[in-house]
């Protein structure tokens, strides 16, 4: 007759005189799995860098680190910077990769006119970085176009050039570091924080970015991590051949044969109408699109601002709401640009998450919901609407599969009934899930346990005997994002 206990390890025909004692930490930790959360930052590096590109690269020394590792200036350098503002303690990986050699740059442009009856300081804010420059009473357009370029050629950590323009020398002409579509992108405006102001005398006009043509394909980029989890993703670039890539490399990743669990975070500068056309372009529930008009900020800058903090809240609580969440370091835009609640409320019926700028002045999150639409026939689906509902039903699976392992790793299975030693049961499995789901409730991820209890089947396969298949009923609990009141009055 076999043993009661189930050794793993200790022979039942031992002869040899002894003491022989095992380790068995099946049941060790009978809490739920903590989870852990690797975030990923693919973008591009410039050619001062010394990373190697398309070689994932853990960074510990912070900043200095990343412009080290992939050049002063570069997007990657500056979406690491924009990352640990918000936070620091999440584990971060960068992805460098190189500009597309066929492509080319945007570039904008700042003219000056008059001469300044006052000295006084230039101010240029240049996606969300600011330069100031000296302008001594005086001055002619002429110098301040060459002050300005001197300033912000001393700045190594901008993400543009300037150089005096050849033929007309009160203009300075900005030129992005890299190749590629997103430097259009790139926010140049005087005077943004108040009480700034040009010397009396001077003028200025600002060409926007434009003429990038040619972001990196993805394609490398998503090979060089097909084997590794990531649970946070930001994402860079916004053209729509990348963005294909990403969604199906994501629908591929969540599946249930890679399981590489994970959300892409990615941010977008437009008008409300460019923005929700973006979103009714996109459908997919493994990727999340910060939308923003007046967007001061590069927008791969608050995408790694918008994904660290999300990050961040789902190592806290999966199932907290994301909203009214602030992203330090970011810049409000000026007023005119503000979205008010009918532009909010359109976005997030077409898929494009928003923020809002709060009391304080402060960027914030305000609903954080995925591209998901639609399902498969085309009708309206919200049932993966909210990040928050792909972070919870991510750690249910982690944390089912981590204790299936934990407690059945070389288990024997049987039919209801069955005894002996190391088998496995339905019922026996059942009862396993039974006690993880009271500990995913009391973790608030999901309610009405009676239900699950009541709805949860376990059951042996009829086409294979070493099989056993189960469906989870978890209703997942809902974010408390909307209160709705009458006030009925008497006079």
């Amino acid at each position: 007759m076999a043993d009661d206990i189930d050794f793993l390890q200790v022979p039942n025909d031992l002869r040899d005189p002894g003491q022989y004692t095992e380790f068995d930490n099946r049941n060790a930790r009978p809490g739920l799995t903590i989870q852990p959360h690797d975030m990923l930052f693919p973008g591009q590096m410039l050619a001062s860098g010394t990373a190697t590109p398309l070689v994932p690269v853990r960074i510990f020394g912070g900043d200095d680190e990343a412009k080290a590792l992939f050049g002063r200036g570069s997007m990657l350098a500056s979406m690491w910077a924009a990352g640990r503002k918000v936070d620091t303690s999440t584990q971060r990986w960068a992805l460098p990769v190189l500009d597309l050699v066929a492509g080319t740059q945007a570039a904008g442009a700042c003219t000056f006119g008059g001469t300044a009856t006052e000295a006084g300081l230039g101010s240029i804010m240049i996606g969300g970085r600011r330069v100031r420059f000296a302008i001594p009473l005086g001055a002619t357009a002429d110098e301040v176009a060459l002050a300005c370029v001197g300033a912000i050629t001393a700045d190594l950590d901008v993400q543009v050039t300037a150089a005096v323009d050849g033929v007309v020398d009160e203009k300075a002409v900005i030129t992005a570091r890299h190749k590629g579509e997103e430097g259009n992108n790139i926010d140049i405006r005087f005077n943004y924080y108040d009480g700034e102001r040009l010397p009396a005398g001077i003028t200025v006009v600002v060409t926007p970015m434009s003429g990038g043509t040619g972001n990196p394909d993805m394609t490398d980029a998503l090979a060089a991590i097909s084997a590794k989890q990531f649970h946070t993703i930001i994402m860079p670039w916004n053209d729509t051949a990348n963005r294909n890539l990403l969604a199906e490399d994501m629908a591929s990743r969540i599946g249930p044969v890679r399981k590489l669990d994970g959300l892409a975070y990615g941010a977008m500068r437009g008008s409300v109408g460019a923005l929700a056309t973006f979103g009714l372009s996109r459908n997919n529930n493994a990727a999340t699109t910060f939308g923003e008009a007046g967007m001061v900020d590069t927008p791969w800058e608050r995408a790694a601002a918008y994904g660290t903090a999300c990050a961040y809240q789902a190592r806290i609580d999966p199932a907290s709401p994301i909203q009214y969440v602030e992203l330090p370091g970011q810049h409000a835009p000026a007023e005119a640009d503000r979205s008010d609640h009918d532009d909010r409320e359109l976005l997030l019926h077409d898929g494009i998450a928003v923020g809002a700028v709060n009391e304080a002045g402060k960027v914030e999150i305000r609903r954080a919901i995925t591209h998901y639409r639609a399902n498969l026939l085309g009708f309206a689906d919200d049932s993966y609407l909210d990040s928050e509902t792909m972070r919870i039903i991510f750690y249910i699976r982690y944390d089912l599969h981590a204790m299936m392992a934990q407690k059945f790793p070389r288990s024997k299975l049987g039919d209801n009934g069955s005894r002996g030693k190391g088998v496995a049961t339905p019922d026996i499995v059942r009862d396993q899930i039974l006690a993880r789901a009271v500990g995913w409730a009391e973790a608030g991820l999901i309610e009405d346990l009676e239900s699950f209890r009541k709805n949860l089947l376990v059951q042996r396969s009829t086409t294979d005997t070493e099989r056993l298949n189960a469906r989870i009923p978890a209703n997942v609990i809902n974010g408390f994002r909307i209160f709705g009141g009458q006030i009925q009055f008497i006079l």
